[in-house]
């Protein structure tokens, strides 16, 4: 534990000083930039976080441990594609019950052109909707969105997003190895959701409204999250197959908010709690899958 407390001494404050750069950069003429920032500041801090333990404090982090190019295998790229289409297949299904019972409360999948005009008018915009071209139908939106997210995470999203996972279920998860499953994997995503702090208080996902209230629920989110993580990792040792994950989820996610109107990100979305349930369904299938699978093994 004490090389996990050095490092979150690094961590944190570096995390919180960039943070503080995030709001100059946004309230600034470079506010057009912010996006970069995110992407090349401080979506790698973790991995800066290891180069500074290692400066600091010594410390030699051993990558081969969690991060590998050989070990990579067809079996483990199906199935981190695997987890991430179980939980869009799960999202979709709750989304449209939930939606169905309650669409003011869930939101609705969109099922017009108007509806998806509308949505984009409202994220960029009525003169830049005119200019947008949208598809026959939005339906056509999920199976661009899928493929996009695939694509995405394992090309320009995983390189992003390996620079948090080579920390989450890379470092951590070497660290904690011996902690059993739960425990271990709700920790690292509460320190992943925490980590996250810095921008969520400036309204970035739920908006400057409910900034303290972002931060605690997206804690709540990061750790039932990490359980779909943690099934990935537990099953292959390689951080790179948690940033593919990681990097199709937020591909995915960012195509998904267009593809609901009317609904609060805090129920709905990629990051409520409709996602959560979604999450939590897939997880136990995945889970009675593997159950299942083992059992006939042994017979």
């Amino acid at each position: 534990m004490k090389n996990i407390s050095r490092y979150l001494s690094i961590l944190f404050p570096l995390t919180i000083a960039i943070g503080v750069g995030y709001y100059f950069v946004t309230h600034s003429p470079l506010a057009g930039l912010s996006l970069l920032y995110l992407a090349f500041v401080y979506m790698p801090a973790p991995f800066y976080s290891l180069l500074l333990l290692r400066l600091i404090y010594k410390e030699k982090v051993e990558y081969s441990k969690f991060l590998s190019i050989k070990t990579i295998k067809i079996k483990d790229i199906l199935f981190t594609i695997g987890i991430f289409l179980t939980w869009v297949v799960s999202l979709f299904v709750l989304t449209i019950i939930l939606g169905i019972i309650a669409p003011d409360i869930f939101g609705k999948l969109v099922t017009t052109n108007a509806e998806l005009l509308e949505i984009v008018t409202k994220m960029v915009g009525p003169e830049l909707a005119k200019s947008a071209k949208l598809p026959p139908t939005p339906f056509l939106l999920i199976p661009i969105g899928l493929v996009g997210a695939i694509v995405s995470g394992f090309t320009i999203n995983m390189i992003f997003a390996l620079g948090e996972e080579i920390a989450w279920r890379g470092y951590l998860w070497t660290q904690l190895k011996e902690l059993p499953f739960f425990k271990k994997h709700l920790l690292i995503g509460g320190l992943w959701g925490l980590w996250h702090a810095s921008v969520i208080i400036q309204g970035y996902n739920y908006g400057t409204d409910y900034a303290w209230v972002g931060v605690i629920f997206f804690i709540l989110f990061c750790a039932v999250f990490s359980l779909l993580f943690g099934v990935l990792i537990e099953k292959t040792h390689n951080a790179l197959y948690a940033a593919v994950l990681h990097g199709m989820f937020n591909g995915f996610a960012g195509i998904f908010v267009i593809m609901i109107i009317n609904y609060n990100p805090f129920i709905g979305g990629g990051i409520g709690i409709v996602s959560m349930l979604a999450i939590l369904l897939s997880f136990a299938l995945l889970r009675f899958s593997q159950a299942w699978t083992n059992n006939k093994m042994v017979k």
